[in-house]
């Protein structure tokens, strides 16, 4: 039974060391495999924005693992364009997903599936809310606390502060349970009752509490 992974976060860069170690628990989780094969997809629709985070992700995050980089044709992604592979990570950093047909071929996958990027809850003109199992509420760069908006966009603003659970996550750094992140999260409400949750990010000052997923999962 494949474990299914949804990043909600914008550039894996700016998270240090944590990034690295977040990035291999979620391929332990995502695939019983030990040596997966992992196909990663550079969604069409994300531009130019930000593209040394795909290439970070392929060149530091997994380089440990068997990573065959590819860039999604406009068309979406076809059954040949997967066969073979136990993972498909796919990183858009700062857009939505671009192709209705990526996201049906990825929901009548076998394998795991991983999900990365801010803007990911929503697709370009679709819904993507049976495949992530979340559904999109704003893009985060603003959040409400004690009748007040703060700006979390850009890194020039409040800090999210993104909080993992160890019970979920097992074999991650304590060190690495919590950290802070200067950009937009998507906003998102959990649809599904069999969904967890792994982190969840909290934004504005200290004095607020809210709670939004950031990584989350369910089993297909």
């Amino acid at each position: 039974m494949a474990r299914e992974f949804i990043f909600l976060i914008f550039d894996l860069r700016q998270l240090g060391s944590a990034a690295q170690l977040i990035a291999e628990a979620i391929v332990r989780y995502t695939t019983p495999v030990n040596n997966p094969k992992i196909l990663l997809v550079k969604d069409h629709n994300s531009g130019d924005e930000s593209s040394e985070d795909t290439l970070y992700v392929r060149d530091s995050l997994l380089r440990r693992y068997d990573v065959t980089f590819f860039e999604e044709p406009s068309g979406g992604l076809s059954e040949a364009d997967t066969e073979g592979y136990d993972l498909i990570w796919l990183n858009n950093p700062g857009n939505p997903m671009g192709s209705e047909v990526t996201k049906q071929r990825l929901l009548s996958l076998a394998g795991g599936v991983v999900l990365q990027g801010d803007d990911l809850s929503r697709g370009e003109g679709f819904n993507v809310e049976d495949l992530t199992g979340l559904e999109h509420v704003d893009n985060g760069t603003e959040v409400r606390c004690a009748g007040r908006d703060y700006n979390h966009n850009n890194n020039n603003g409040e800090q999210y502060r993104l909080v993992l659970d160890p019970a979920k996550i097992p074999g991650v750094d304590d060190s690495t349970l919590r950290f802070e992140y200067g950009n937009d999260i998507d906003n998102t409400r959990v649809l599904r009752d069999d969904l967890e949750v792994l982190a969840y990010a909290v934004g504005g000052p200290k004095e607020c509490i809210e709670e939004r997923p950031a990584i989350v999962r369910y089993f297909k």
